[in-house]
């Protein structure tokens, strides 16, 4: 049977605080390292390109790409290993970046999906074959870059082939001097794992961008939605009566339109009731109000998930 979840581009929190940087050719010597704060003593390492573990452990996400683009991108890249029993759901990765005067911009990505936690077991289930597994299993590593990747697509005519061929070697250069300018610009690198979520719903991390407030937000619309279904439910509530009020949910009027402005967890709980709501309203067009509730209300024999720091 086909599993259906909702994952939407406003589900997956990704997003990357940036300076600019111009594509100018640099010859300069190549001085900047990198430095890793990680949190081994929760499980999570982070392995740079100078340990001898990086290439084999890097190898599966660095498939299509060129010796040259591969050469570019592995100095400024870090593998995050979960050496810990849980699966990785979602995460905060910090560099910061020193010049030689001293001056310091900060890059961060974050992603993280409130229904890993709600809907743990339908979420994994979901996800396997999709491009939207950025989870870390148990005994897995899994790549980040300040650089962009650049793989190769297979297939299409001859003609087709060779305009991907220039694109992909155009991409290449482009990555190469970004690379060059970078390591040439900055003298120090420090990586950081800023916050991280388990599985379970256990969080660590000193979480200076505030990741787990926001998620914590998100899990709690959602439980505020099927609490209010199942209290009316108790009842004696008509569907009918359920269903408006859902509707009511999906008709607010928030300022909020689009995820990477979501800064304070307000604005995410607003705009996930919002989502949530609309996202039931899908389910009954699918299924009718019957299952669309049942759904609605989530796995039956599983407590309401608990958001805890540890670190």
């Amino acid at each position: 049977m086909k599993k259906t979840l909702f994952f939407t581009s406003a589900l997956l929190i990704v997003f990357c605080i940036t300076t600019g940087f111009i594509f100018s050719r640099f010859t300069g010597t190549m001085t900047a390292r990198i430095n890793a704060k990680d949190l081994q003593e929760y499980g999570l390492a982070i392995i740079t390109a100078s340990d001898p573990e990086f290439d084999n452990s890097a190898a599966p996400s660095l498939t299509g790409m060129s010796d040259e683009e591969i050469a570019s991108i592995k100095p400024l890249s870090i593998l995050i290993k979960n050496t810990s029993s849980k699966i990785v759901v979602g995460y905060t990765i910090v560099w910061e970046c020193v010049d030689s005067v001293g001056q310091k911009n900060t890059f961060k990505f974050s992603r993280a999906d409130s229904e890993a936690i709600t809907d743990t077991e339908e979420y994994l289930k979901a996800l396997p074959g999709t491009n939207l597994d950025k989870t870390i299993r148990p005994g897995a590593a899994r790549l980040f870059s300040l650089l962009p990747s650049a793989t190769r697509k297979g297939g299409g005519s001859a003609s087709e082939a060779a305009q991907k061929d220039s694109a992909s070697n155009d991409k290449s250069e482009r990555v190469r001097r970004l690379s060059s300018e970078l390591l040439t610009t900055y003298t120090a690198i420090t990586v950081s794992i800023d916050a991280a979520f388990f599985d379970d719903g256990t969080f660590i991390g000193p979480d200076y961008t505030g990741l787990f407030d926001r998620i914590k937000a998100q899990v709690n619309a959602k439980l505020d939605l099927r609490r209010a279904i199942s209290e009316k439910l108790k009842k004696g509530k008509s569907n009918r009566e359920i269903f408006n009020d859902i509707e009511a949910r999906a008709k607010t009027d928030i300022a909020v339109k689009r995820v990477s402005e979501l800064f304070t967890p307000e604005d995410n709980y607003k705009f996930f009731s919002k989502l949530f709501a609309n996202q039931f309203l899908q389910f009954r067009n699918m299924y009718g109000d019957k299952k669309a509730i049942d759904k609605a209300l989530g796995p039956k024999d599983k407590p309401e998930p608990n958001l805890r720091k540890i670190k």
